[in-house]
């Protein structure tokens, strides 16, 4: 596909320095064992300066060791030497303790407790039972073994069922985002999943055929199997929109945002880590298969997808919540940069984190922020790798 250089948009980001991580993979299992130093956190063994022990017939655990398991850690944990205490912050909980005092503060709310938290070793232990609600976690404890399983509460999104009379096809789906772990029962229409996988197998027919061939096969179609062909065309250059907005899809794509709303507002989410927990399902919980073309979104929910078909689905569930999107498509340049697709997102600036480096793509005067619908790995919203970070997108707005 020959493309020219000089109808790319480019990209525009904040004037601030850039160090980004690489993406995140699901955190929140650590297991503990009494007595030893040894502790497991999300499959892999890492070493504690201090074991837990019993104490009066109460676990005693390593504070900063568990709190990994509600994935604070780093400058997340700050310990105050002159005063004794220590503060650790996640997604949406601030915890306070102090050594030697019953009295903890979690978002301004005092918890007291019937231990104080004590220093061993130069570490602050605290009874595990404490730790596991002051940071709202869960534990599976073995008595025999003497081992806690500590992890993340789950958070299950409002299932979507159909009735009986209604044959319909089914997945169920785990992923994490922030301080929780989240469930999801989704059915979709039997009849929708065919009528999605028809017009994918369609296109790639298309494509895969002869001119003459072609012409037949435009002529038998209808007017929504051209339109969804014409628009993975190389003139087309990846304004994928048609998928997005494709009818049948694009309503079932609503029961999904009605869903997932309910499931923000329930964690009281504000408009923009609305759009992260969607981001997190998409890119998380889905997983990534490379394909030979566009999928529609009830596709990409059962068979999984890759960037392209990934961000057709989110693109459809955030347009159907309100928010204005757009389709980010890079073109292939070489081996280390090739051919991807993302979502950019708008925000009022008074919307976005202020503890995080933004990057967006402008386009008529509007900003939308990068959302990496791909995976495996979880970019937060705003965020992406260092080389798209260098390199020029067409922006399609979804309208």
């Amino acid at each position: 596909m020959k493309l020219r250089i000089a109808a790319l948009v480019a990209l525009i980001v904040c004037s601030q320095a850039f160090a980004l991580a690489a993406p995140s993979e699901a955190k929140g299992v650590t297991l503990f064992r009494v007595g030893s130093r040894t502790c497991v956190l999300n499959g892999a063994e890492q070493k504690m300066d201090v074991a837990p022990y019993i104490k009066n017939g109460r676990v005693y655990v390593p504070l900063r060791f568990v709190a990994a398991a509600a994935g604070i850690g780093g400058p997340n944990v700050v310990w105050n030497g002159a005063r004794r205490t220590v503060n650790l912050t996640g997604e949406n909980r601030t915890v306070k303790l102090a050594v030697g005092s019953k009295k903890a503060v979690v978002n301004s709310a005092t918890v007291m407790m019937d231990v104080a938290p004590e220093i061993t070793n130069y570490r602050i232990m605290l009874p595990l039972r404490w730790v596991i609600e002051l940071l709202d976690l869960q534990v599976v404890w073995d008595g025999p073994k003497q081992t806690a399983v500590v992890s993340k509460k789950v958070r299950a999104v409002p299932a979507l069922d159909y009735p009986a009379s209604v044959d319909a096809v089914y997945r169920d789906y785990e992923w994490e985002y922030g301080s929780y772990a989240y469930s999801w029962h989704v059915a979709m229409p039997a009849d929708l999943l065919k009528w999605s996988r028809d017009a994918a197998g369609t296109v790639r027919a298309f494509y895969e055929a002869d001119g003459e061939t072609q012409a037949a096969m435009l002529s038998a179609m209808g007017e929504d199997a051209k339109i969804l062909v014409r628009s993975v065309s190389s003139e087309n250059l990846g304004d994928y929109s048609p998928w997005v907005k494709e009818k049948a899809n694009y309503a079932y794509a609503g029961s999904l945002a009605e869903r997932l709303s309910a499931a923000a507002r329930g964690q009281g989410y504000n408009r923009f880590r609305t759009a992260e927990l969607v981001l997190s399902f998409v890119a998380t919980a889905i997983p990534y298969e490379r394909r030979k073309t566009a999928q529609l979104p009830a596709q990409t929910l059962i068979d999984d997808g890759d960037c392209d078909c990934k961000s057709v689905l989110l693109a459809a569930v955030l347009k159907n919540m309100g928010y204005r999107v757009a389709l980010l498509k890079f073109p292939f340049i070489s081996a280390e940069a090739e051919d991807h697709m993302a979502v950019g997102i708008e925000f009022d600036e008074r919307e976005l984190p202020i503890d995080r480096r933004v990057v967006y793509f402008s386009k008529d005067g509007v900003k939308y922020y990068i959302a990496e619908a791909a995976g495996p790995g979880f970019w937060p919203l705003g965020e992406t790798d260092p080389v798209t970070l260098q390199r020029q997108a067409y922006t399609f707005p979804v309208d």
